[in-house]
């Protein structure tokens, strides 16, 4: 199945955006631990989006339990 698209100027504005956050967030400083806990969350968040696409009905909560590690909050 091919998928077809239409680079339109709204996309190229997102896309433009999208990367210049990402440059931003390159050079921002965070704590170590803060940045482990951020990068732990998308991992989970994409882990859930991404299967749910392929029809995984599992919810997020659910995807987090399932992937047997538990983020331990130490604040």
């Amino acid at each position: 199945m091919k998928l077809e698209f239409k680079y339109t100027n709204n996309l190229l504005d997102f896309l433009l955006k999208i990367e210049k956050y990402k440059t931003v967030l390159d050079y921002l400083f965070l704590p170590t631990r803060e940045k482990q806990k951020l990068m732990y969350e998308a991992k989970l968040k994409k882990t859930h989006f991404s299967t749910s696409i392929e029809g995984n009905v599992l919810s997020y909560n659910q995807v987090e339990k399932e992937s047997g590690h538990i983020y331990l909050n130490m604040n």
